[in-house]
């Protein structure tokens, strides 16, 4: 909760919508949603139908990010 607040965040909303039963139930649908995709790492990143994940990896997103908006330029 330190960091929410760090940020600006109401920490006790924060915390209340975090422990809330709508929050279980979406983190569960992501969740299930991540694994049906292939997701199996941290960080993943969904791009179209390509999974890119590791941090060590995150230039490779942007390349491939970049490819995207030039093409629709």
């Amino acid at each position: 909760m330190v960091r929410a607040g760090k940020v600006g965040l109401d920490t006790v909303l924060f915390a209340d919508l975090l422990a809330s039963p709508e929050t279980r139930i979406e983190q569960s649908e992501l969740v299930r949603e991540a694994a049906q995709r292939g997701v199996f790492d941290v960080p993943t990143f969904v791009l179209g139908h390509r999974l890119i994940w590791g941090s060590d990896r995150l230039i490779l997103l942007r390349h491939a990010i970049s490819k995207l908006t030039a093409r629709k330029v």
